[in-house]
């Protein structure tokens, strides 16, 4: 595995505790910004738990004039690229994959990921599917959960793509 895909895992696996977190009640979250910090937090501990003592991991990366909510740096040069929107509107999903394939094409990151957290009741996906989204984007793998927060009772759906 080379190190492109392990942090595409530590990733992954950072998102599945953001959201256990969230399912059991442990993480409280009320914006994109708690979400981001949530998310950056568990993909140190992760790091640390690999026996990683130097981190790079970066949250508002700024990278060829353009800001990334999330970047893990792969090297000097390549990074995992990450986008958060909490119920976001299609069109502002487009615009974030837009950029993070353009981060992609031009080879400064090797991978993409796109996350988002909306209520139930909003129809993230269905929203999507209308705006033809997943017609418009090349994904390399797209995941949905749904759940229940303890502390109020709503219903919460996830989502995250890779590109």
């Amino acid at each position: 595995m080379d190190r492109g895909d392990e942090l595409l895992q530590v990733l992954r696996d950072a998102w599945k505790n953001v959201l256990k977190g969230m399912e059991e009640g442990a993480y409280l979250h009320t914006d994109e910004g708690d979400i981001r910090c949530l998310l950056f937090h568990e993909c140190l501990k992760l790091l640390e738990q690999k026996g990683e003592r130097i981190f790079f991991v970066f949250s508002d990366y700024q990278v060829d004039g353009e800001r990334v909510d999330l970047a893990l740096l792969v090297d000097e040069e390549h990074i995992i690229a990450v986008e958060l929107k909490y119920a976001p509107m299609p069109s502002e999903m487009e615009e974030d994959l837009r950029k993070l394939n353009r981060l992609l094409n031009e080879g400064i990151a090797v991978g993409g990921v796109f996350l988002s957290l909306a209520r139930s009741e909003y129809g993230l996906r269905e929203r999507l599917e209308r705006h033809g989204i997943f017609q418009k984007f090349a994904f390399r793998d797209v995941e949905w959960h749904s759940f229940r927060r303890p502390w109020d009772g709503t219903h919460l759906d996830a989502l995250l793509l890779i590109l």
